[in-house]
């Protein structure tokens, strides 16, 4: 997967490169955080949509319908937990 590999080199697609709007060198350390911050995200949000598809190919419809709130409420209860600490 190409985001990976750009993780893993190092690397930050043009797409999600962030230009700092304070030429200093702190503002490009930001830059550069929120940019790899972004790579992270995408990561996370391309395994979620693949890992939705397989469900939703493999799944009865009613079987994908029951996960998917099942894994909502797993998340919710969650971030009740760790909204409360």
């Amino acid at each position: 997967m190409f985001n990976v590999r750009c993780r893993d080199e190092g690397v930050i697609s043009s797409s999600l490169k962030i230009k700092p709007p304070v030429k200093t060198r702190e503002g490009y350390r930001i830059a550069e955080r929120a940019s790899r911050a972004f790579l992270s995200a995408r990561i996370r949000e391309t395994y979620r949509l693949a890992l939705q598809s397989q469900l939703q190919s493999e799944l009865l419809a009613e079987d994908y319908q029951k996960v998917t709130r099942l894994s909502y409420a797993a998340a919710e209860n969650t971030h009740a937990k760790t909204k409360l600490s």
